[in-house]
């Protein structure tokens, strides 16, 4: 019964250090992830996290997309889609903000006409 709680525990840490995007907790979930004695459950919400938190270790969801537990890969795939996402509306909103930043008579413009003064 003590593997359970243990196994419970974990699932909630690892959900609330998905809520927090803790980058620094990212090496730590992604142990969790390829080791082959955690409950599935808890692998579910590493993966949650590890796509919550969106940095380099989004490399072990890719890996584990092709896990034979349906949960894990399941949840692999929502959280790689839900990355995929984020960095196309993160790459429009850029592109808006150049355009923004770029026309005659914004703050930018006039920046850039006061310096050459």
């Amino acid at each position: 019964m003590l593997s359970l709680w243990y196994a419970l525990d974990l699932g909630k840490v690892a959900y609330v250090l998905g809520q927090l995007q803790n980058k620094t907790a990212s090496d730590a979930l992604s142990m969790i992830l390829k080791d082959i004695n955690v409950h599935p459950m808890v692998k579910h919400e590493v993966t949650e996290a590890l796509g919550s938190i969106a940095d380099d270790q989004c490399v072990a969801l890719e890996e584990f997309a092709k896990d034979p537990e349906p949960i894990v890969s399941e949840s692999c795939e929502v959280a790689l889609s839900m990355l995929k996402l984020r960095d196309q509306e993160n790459h429009s909103r850029h592109l808006k903000l150049r355009k923004f930043h770029h026309k005659p008579g914004t703050l930018y413009q006039l920046v850039l006409s006061s310096s050459n003064r």
